[in-house]
């Protein structure tokens, strides 16, 4: 199978956050009050009120809701960590918040740091609550005293209680179970307060993790939100876009929903609402029974190209509210996209760079950074920039003579840099049009360290013909528009500097370690196929072609594999079998890419 336009459908399971109250459900520990089996029995189980596990932020911020009380003004505070050690022995195998005294230094002032959790609602009708988390504390000395200490603050009934105290003692990696249900009533608002008070001293750290807020409730009717799927059925037939393009895709929704009550369920409704959209209700006409699990599907669910919110719920007043409702996020994958690049019929080298006579060597850069190759520096396999291409000559003329294509890093002001050349090879071109590949003598892994690089090409212009240019797109500054010439001076320059619109033809060619598979990558503001395809080894194109052209099909070791003439108001063509891999092919004045499967 050929395809011009490669869409992948993905399956893709929405990001569980934080504050999903159903997330430990399968794991609560759970009871049967009677095991009469004719009786339909309440289950009582522990479900949590409220929880965080740090794992949705990016350290060092704080979840939504959570304060740090800097006690000192020193600019230090509760902050959240990865994996790892915060200080001294405070060492968490996953994200966590911790208070780092260590970091103050010694001449810091003595200090009582607090992280304080949201306002928590008591949702009432358990038999019992209690509080848990784990921690770990980590003390420097026993004198002065460092201590660490939690509050629960019962905001309704204006009270305040230590639940647990440690000084004197290193206490790490513990498990901590509080019952609460003397302190709280159903109903009421609390919060809990982590405290680290070092006494003056210079001391060393304390972190937390999994706090959880729960209660012991007897279900005899509970449905559960406990997921949502997402299957794209559309997206954009692109991997690569000019920054600003408004991507669009469509797909399908399942609701998962469990009842983790006693008693059977039916007829109820499930809602939905994607960011600011709302789908449903959808009813669910079946019988639910005891702990068990279906979903519904919302079809044709619009999502944008970047973060999605969603939230699905349901109608049924049952025993227990807190997981009638489930909020999460998703983002789209990224698409292949075939691109198309022109270049143009009369332009001169005074044209291109302001001058005319004999400007020295002359250097074109096309930009890549994190936004165009991403998919392959995120890769679970890695890739390796193999070659650069270009297209050689144009209309206008053609001239033979030796270039020297680069892979240059930036200089850390949004330019390249000659003297920052990553790989290079000199090669001798002749005075025949074409596209030109140019195998790096070092393959050069395409990682995040070399973000941004520039491949580029130099030659001795001589007044000539500045090859291989697309005037028909758009120039998009910093990427494919960077020219510089070492007769006017060493600065790199826009072509939109000279009211020059046009793009580089100059990409490179990527493979893929495992398989070998390789790549086209094209530059990042190169004009773009919309509409058209591949099938049955046949090139569709969405209009006639409106002139007698030559097709030209090149492989990526730029050897020639199709070589086709076309007339004037042709639509389709016959490319047949080709070995899969990944094509440029050359029309007329454009160049686009084919992927063969």
């Amino acid at each position: 199978m050929i395809e011009l336009i490669l869409i992948a459908h993905v399956w893709q399971k929405a990001t569980e956050g934080p504050q999903r109250v159903q997330k430990r459900m399968n794991d609560a520990p759970s009871h049967i009050v009677s095991k009469s089996p004719s009786s339909n029995p309440t289950i009582q189980t522990w479900l949590p009120i409220f929880q965080e596990n740090f794992e949705s932020v990016t350290p060092p911020a704080l979840p939504n809701g959570w304060t740090a009380v800097d006690g000192n003004n020193d600019g230090l505070t509760w902050q959240t960590y990865p994996a790892g050690t915060c200080a001294g022995s405070v060492n968490l195998t996953s994200k966590y918040a911790c208070y780092s005294d260590d970091d103050a230094g010694s001449n810091s002032p003595a200090t009582i740091e607090k992280l304080i959790t949201p306002q928590i609602t008591i949702t009432p009708g358990a038999t019992s609550y209690r509080v848990r988390f784990n921690y770990s504390f980590d003390e420097y000395s026993a004198a002065p005293v460092e201590t660490f200490y939690v509050n629960l603050v019962n905001i309704t009934q204006n009270t305040t209680t230590r639940i647990l105290q440690i000084q004197g003692a290193d206490s790490l990696n513990k498990s901590f179970t509080y019952d609460i249900s003397a302190l709280v009533s159903g109903g009421d608002v609390i919060q809990l307060e982590f405290v680290y008070d070092d006494a003056g001293g210079w001391e060393w750290a304390v972190g937390i993790d999994d706090v959880v807020v729960e209660g012991d409730y007897n279900l005899n009717n509970d449905l559960a939100i406990s997921g949502i799927s997402i299957q794209l059925t559309s997206g954009p037939a692109y991997y690569f876009y000019p920054p600003g393009t408004t991507l669009n895709y469509a797909g399908d929704v399942w609701v998962k929903f469990t009842n983790n009550g006693s008693n059977p369920l039916s007829n109820f409704n499930v809602y939905l609402t994607v960011n600011a959209s709302n789908y449903g209700p959808i009813n669910y006409s079946g019988t639910l029974n005891s702990n068990q699990t279906d979903s519904i599907q919302f079809t044709n669910i619009s999502f944008n190209a970047t973060n999605n919110t969603l939230k699905a719920w349901h109608n049924l007043s049952d025993d227990f509210v807190d997981n009638d409702t489930l909020n999460t996020s998703y983002s789209p994958p990224a698409y292949k996209a075939d691109t198309i690049l022109n270049y143009p019929n009369s332009l001169s080298a005074g044209d291109a760079i302001g001058s005319t006579g004999n400007l020295g060597n002359s250097h074109q850069a096309v930009r890549y950074d994190s936004a165009t190759v991403w998919p392959f520096v995120e890769s679970a396999d890695s890739y390796y920039i193999t070659k650069v291409f270009f297209y050689h000559c144009s209309p206008y003329g053609c001239y033979a003579g030796n270039t020297r294509v680069s892979l240059w890093l930036d200089n850390g002001s949004g330019q390249p840099d000659l003297n920052l050349e990553i790989v290079g090879k000199d090669t001798t071109l002749s005075a025949s049009a074409g596209l030109k590949f140019v195998t790096l003598p070092e393959y050069i892994k395409l990682e995040q360290s070399i973000l941004p690089f520039y491949a580029g090409r130099s030659w001795n212009i001589n007044n000539q013909f500045p090859f291989g240019v697309d005037n028909g797109s758009t120039c998009i500054p910093n990427y494919s528009c960077w020219i510089r010439s070492d007769g006017i001076g060493p600065e790199w320059h826009q072509l939109t500097e000279y009211n020059l619109d046009y793009s580089w033809i100059l990409g490179v060619v990527v493979q893929k370690k495992s398989s070998k598979y390789e790549e086209v990558i094209l530059p990042n503001d190169a004009r773009l196929f919309k509409s058209e395809f591949v099938k049955n080894g046949k090139l569709e194109f969405t209009k006639p072609i409106d002139k007698d052209v030559r097709i030209q099909f090149y492989n990526t070791n730029g050897s020639i594999v199709r070589d086709i003439q076309v007339s004037k108001g042709t639509k389709t063509i016959n490319i047949g079998k080709l070995p899969p891999g990944t094509y440029v092919y050359v029309v007329e004045n454009s160049v686009g890419k084919v992927i063969v499967k």
